[in-house]
């Protein structure tokens, strides 16, 4: 587990040192030298509406593509992937199919905001979880126990001490 966490923050790191999405505005022309970029659109969204403005943008750049993939593709399947570890508790209420694209998830986001516009100045990420709701919401199931979960009877005393090495 521990192995899994160092690499996880690994991975993040390198996305927030690479990605122009997350590294303030600076591209490296691959020589070590950077250059401040200016994009013409907010990448940094405030609501729900700035995130679906960026999301429909053409970017006119490959700097301001990555920036958007990374927003508006990566992001909402990351927060799909996530949302997908609870579709087994009877307290879910995101079940989205694994099959779905983030093509598709950002669409269906797209389609939510602009359907919705009392949520429009709403935190961006919230208003991804209400749309994912929305589209895939899950049956109401009880969790039953899984018996191959259960510890088996057996006929042995407990152990109440454990062997000393000598």
């Amino acid at each position: 587990m521990k192995t899994l966490t160092l690499f996880a923050a690994t991975a993040l790191s390198l996305l927030a040192a690479t990605s122009p999405a997350f590294s303030a505005g600076k591209a490296s022309n691959g020589g070590g030298n950077t250059k401040t970029t200016t994009s013409r659109v907010n990448l940094q969204p405030k609501n729900a509406r700035d995130w679906a403005t960026l999301c429909t943008t053409k970017p006119q750049s490959w700097e301001e593509a990555s920036s958007i993939a990374s927003l508006c593709l990566w992001y909402p399947r990351g927060l799909a992937d996530g949302l997908s570890m609870y579709e087994e508790t009877a307290d879910a209420r995101v079940c989205i199919d694994p099959k779905v694209t983030s093509g598709q998830l950002r669409d269906v986001v797209i389609q939510y905001i602009k359907a919705n516009p009392k949520d429009q100045h709403k935190d961006f990420n919230i208003t991804i979880i209400y749309a994912f709701a929305d589209a895939w919401p899950c049956e109401q199931k009880t969790v039953q126990p899984n018996p191959s979960n259960q510890p088996k009877k057996t006929d042995a005393a407990p152990v109440t001490e454990f062997p000393r090495a000598e």
